[in-house]
C-alpha cells in the first residue's frame, strides 16, 4: 500500500476521498433538514440517523483525504476506527428504529 503514498498518486487519491466526503456531508445535511421537517412523527429519527451516518462517512473520507495528502498513516488508521464503529452502532440503532417503526404501526409484534 506504500505506492499509494508516492507524490503523484497521493494526490489524486486525496482529491478522491475529499470529493467523496464533501459529497457526504452534503447528503448529511439533506437528511438532518428531512429529519427537521418530520419533527414529531417517527421515521424522524431514522432520518435523524441516516443524517449521521452520513456525517461519519465525510469525517472517515477526510481522515482518509488527510492521510493522503500528509502522507500521515496514522490518519488512515483513525478513519478506519471510525468507520468500523460506525458500521456496528449504526445496525444496531437502525435495526432498533425500524422494529420500533413496525411495532408503532401494529404489523408486528413481539414473539
Amino acid at each position: 500500500m506504500r505506492f499509494l503514498y508516492e507524490h503523484p498518486l497521493n494526490l489524486y487519491v486525496a482529491t478522491f476521498f475529499f470529493v467523496i466526503a464533501v459529497v457526504s456531508l452534503a447528503a448529511c445535511i439533506k437528511r438532518l433538514i428531512t429529519a427537521y421537517r418530520h419533527a414529531g412523527d417517527y421515521s424522524c429519527s431514522l432520518w435523524f440517523i441516516r443524517g449521521i451516518r452520513f456525517l461519519l462517512i465525510s469525517l472517515t473520507a477526510g481522515a482518509w483525504s488527510a492521510s493522503f495528502f500528509w502522507n500521515q498513516r496514522w490518519l488512515f488508521i483513525i478513519g478506519l476506527v471510525i468507520i468500523c464503529q460506525e458500521i456496528y452502532e449504526g445496525a444496531i440503532i437502525s435495526a432498533a428504529l425500524r422494529d420500533g417503526a413496525k411495532l408503532e404501526a401494529g404489523r408486528r409484534t413481539f414473539p
